[in-house]
C-alpha cells in the first residue's frame, strides 16, 4: 500500500489530466457495461481521480469512490464540485478490506486499477462480499500477452517506469479469478488504451535514470513484442497500445 501511496500521491494531478484515465475507451466500455440505475448504490474501487465515479454518479442514486491515496480523493472531490455532483462520497480503504457491510452495494466497479493490488483473489473477494447477490461487478484492467516472453517484457517496462506497478493478468487469468470468487462472467471486452513515451513517463514521473533505458528497450523491442503492442516510432517519438479488457460479472447468490 505504501509503494502506491508515494507512487500516486505526488502524481494525482498528472492523473487527473490523462487522456487515457480521463477519456480513454475503457471508460465509454465500463460505463456502458455498469448500466448505472437510478436507484443504485454504488462503489468505485481504486478510484484514482474519479472518473469513472463521476461517471456513474450522473446516474446513480449514490456512489462512494474509494482508493488508498489521499491526494487522489481529493482530486475527485473536486472534480465531483466542478460537476457539480452531489451524490459522490469519497472513502480511503484497500480494495483487499473494504470497509463496508456485506452485500452493501447494487453496483461495483473498478477500472485501471488492479495491476497495483498485491493480491487479487483477496480484492475479488470483496468485491463480491460488499455486492448483492445478482448485482453487477465491473471489472477492466490493462491484461498482458498469453506469450510468456511478451507479458515478461511488459512487466519488466511496466515495473521500471513505476515500481508500485504489481502484474498485469493476462485475460485467461482473469476468467478463472473471477469464477473462483463466485462472479459468474456475462461479457467480455476488449479494448485499447493508446501510449506515447513521453506522457506515459511523465505521467508518474519516471526516475530520470529509468527513462533513456525504458526508451531504448521500446526502440529495439523484440519482434513478437512489437507485433503485440504495435510499437512504432512516429513524429520523433515512441507510441504503442497497452491491451484492457472489461469483464460484466453478476455476483452468483
Amino acid at each position: 500500500m505504501l509503494d502506491s501511496q508515494r507512487q500516486f500521491g505526488p502524481q494525482a494531478h498528472r492523473y487527473a489530466r490523462s487522456y487515457i484515465h480521463r477519456r480513454g475507451r475503457s471508460l465509454t466500455v465500463v460505463l456502458e457495461l455498469a448500466a448505472a440505475r437510478e436507484g443504485d448504490l454504488a462503489l468505485d474501487v481504486g478510484t484514482g481521480a474519479g472518473f469513472t465515479a463521476l461517471g456513474i454518479a450522473e446516474r446513480a442514486r449514490r456512489i462512494i469512490a474509494t482508493d488508498i491515496t489521499p491526494e487522489m480523493l481529493s482530486r475527485t472531490r473536486h472534480l465531483a464540485g466542478r460537476r457539480r455532483l452531489a451524490n459522490v462520497a469519497v472513502g480511503l480503504a484497500a480494495a483487499e478490506a473494504l470497509p463496508f457491510a456485506d452485500a452493501a452495494f447494487d453496483l461495483v466497479t473498478c477500472r485501471l486499477a488492479a495491476h497495483h493490488f498485491h493480491d487479487v483473489p483477496a480484492a475479488l473477494a470483496e468485491f463480491r462480499r460488499v455486492a448483492r447477490p445478482g448485482s453487477r461487478v465491473v471489472v477492466c484492467d490493462t491484461v498482458s500477452p498469453e506469450d510468456e516472453a511478451v507479458a515478461a517484457y511488459m512487466h519488466d517496462l511496466e515495473l521500471r517506469r513505476d515500481p508500485s506497478h504489481v502484474r498485469d493478468l493476462t485475460v485467461s487469468t482473469w476468467r478463472r479469478l473471477l469464477a473462483e470468487a463466485g462472479l459468474r462472467l456475462l461479457e467480455e471486452r476488449l479494448a485499447r488504451s493508446h501510449q506515447e513515451f513521453e506522457e506515459w513517463v511523465g505521467r508518474s514521473d519516471t526516475a530520470a535514470a529509468q527513462v533513456a533505458g525504458l526508451r531504448r528497450d521500446l526502440e529495439r523491442a523484440p519482434a513478437a513484442a512489437r507485433r503485440a503492442f504495435g510499437i512504432r516510432l512516429r513524429s520523433g517519438t515512441i507510441r504503442w497500445a497497452w491491451g484492457n479488457a472489461i469483464f460484466l460479472t453478476v455476483r452468483e447468490a
